[in-house]
């Protein structure tokens, strides 16, 4: 036995002081029955190593090794193309993408989804593999929709918002798989960073500058009660904003939806009153009407100042004016405040002619019933002229709900992504001022 099993050095001094282990005598050999048992506790170790560490079973279909719950809700690990993450000895189960499509104010999927592009093709349809489940996501920004005046939006950051219930669980489970992600405040642990995303700014938190494949992502993350107030509400009129927007949905659930659809319902009245007169008719294009749409969440932004494209409402709008028609086709078709007219020229890219009819004070009051500065409001004690304070109402709300996500950026950012970040930004804005100079000249 000693000849075949020598030993002699196997476990030397230096090694086992500093584990506690007593000297191994010093001309002895091991038996072939210690030899075998170190081999066995050697065998389990690496299992035990193996175990800790990720573990993928996507292949072909194959499902997760243990059906153990996902912390916090009673979704098993059985879905085929889903991936297991092992956190210490639990393996938790990341989202299974979903197709997608784009959210309409009718809640009806539309014919046309995304821009035909690699981004859309491939990036959206694999990113939610990347966290833990969602209740809802959905993508937006130049990276998804074409922009106008912007020759390349593939190298482009592709903007996420994702919707989920528990926030506490939710970046528990991030932090565990993703949590590179995270700035310095992920050493607070989850607690602390879901209280900063549901107690500053616009209850939404944002991870910036992520990697990804080739790419690279924002992601916000928002709970489902958070996103519902703002959407119906316009408690901040931030993600509302948003969602003023074609986006793409990744994943939808009917809360969501229902929410979304009154958004766009609300955004299209807002912008009726904004645009209209107490006594006379007013003409307006399509294109006039989606830019008023999409600017409410612009106005009053301090970023709209410093940081942003001046022409940011309009290349939105440009650039993706055929996504706007779709999204508020059904909304401007049955209307009882506006009438189409056709226009004569078929040269003109403007779109139809938009009628928008007298709406008098009180009646406006009664479309805003749903926004809290308006609801309530007892007119013969307190006149209340609907199409002078409107705008400034809004203007209000998205200042101190921007300025404060803005301040509250910088923490879930970290000071480096939050420099890199800005520069981007200045850079977009230098480039819009230069290209407005550029076509004054020329004019």
């Amino acid at each position: 036995t000693n000849k075949f099993f020598p030993t002699a050095g196997l476990f030397p001094e230096s090694f086992a002081a500093p584990l506690g282990l007593p000297p191994p005598p010093s001309s002895s050999l091991l038996t072939m029955t210690e030899v075998v048992l170190t081999r066995v506790c050697l065998h389990r170790v690496r299992a035990a190593l193996r175990a800790s560490h990720s573990c993928l079973r996507s292949v072909h279909g194959a499902a997760c090794p243990r059906k153990l719950q996902f912390p916090g809700t009673t979704t098993a690990c059985v879905t085929p193309r889903q991936h297991c993450l092992t956190v210490g000895r639990l393996p938790v189960p990341r989202a299974v993408h979903h197709q997608a499509t784009c959210l309409t104010a009718s809640g009806e999927a539309p014919r046309r989804l995304v821009e035909e592009n690699d981004l859309g093709d491939n990036l959206l349809s694999r990113v939610l593999d990347r966290f833990p489940p969602v209740e809802a996501a959905f993508a937006y920004g130049s990276a998804v929709f074409a922009q106008a005046n912007r020759a390349n939006n593939k190298g482009g950051m592709t903007d996420l918002v994702l919707v989920v219930d528990d926030a506490v669980a939710w970046h528990r489970a991030n932090m565990a798989v993703n949590g590179s992600d995270y700035s310095g405040l992920r050493w607070l642990g989850a607690a602390a960073v879901a209280h900063v995303q549901q107690a500053y700014g616009a209850r939404v938190y944002y991870n910036t500058l992520v990697p990804y494949e080739s790419q690279t992502i924002k992601y916000g993350v928002v709970t489902t009660d958070d996103l519902v107030a703002d959407l119906t509400q316009w408690r901040w009129l931030y993600l509302a904003g948003r969602l003023h927007k074609p986006v793409v949905a990744l994943k939808r659930s009917e809360r969501v939806d229902q929410a979304v659809q009154a958004n766009c319902r609300q955004a299209f009245d807002v912008a009726l009153l904004l645009l209209s007169h107490t006594n006379d008719a007013v003409s307006c294009s399509e294109r006039s009407l989606y830019s008023s749409i999409a600017g409410l969440s612009y106005a009053g932004d301090p970023r709209m100042v410093v940081g942003e494209n001046p022409d940011k409402v309009a290349n939105i709008v440009e650039g993706n004016f055929a996504g706007f028609r779709q999204l508020y086709a059904q909304v401007l078709e049955t209307s009882p405040h506006v009438r189409l007219r056709e226009k004569h020229s078929h040269d003109d890219d403007t779109g139809e002619e938009v009628i928008i009819n007298p709406i008098p004070n009180d009646q406006g009051l009664a479309m805003l019933s749903w926004l809290p500065a308006f609801s309530g409001k007892d007119t013969a004690a307190e006149p209340v002229n609907v199409h002078e304070q409107l705008g400034k109402v809004l203007a209000d709300v998205v200042r101190r709900a921007s300025s404060a996500q803005t301040i509250k950026g910088i923490l879930t950012a970290g000071v480096f992504k939050t420099v890199v970040y800005a520069g981007q930004k200045l850079g977009k804005m230098v480039e819009g001022w230069s290209r407005r100079r550029s076509t004054a000249t020329n004019s």
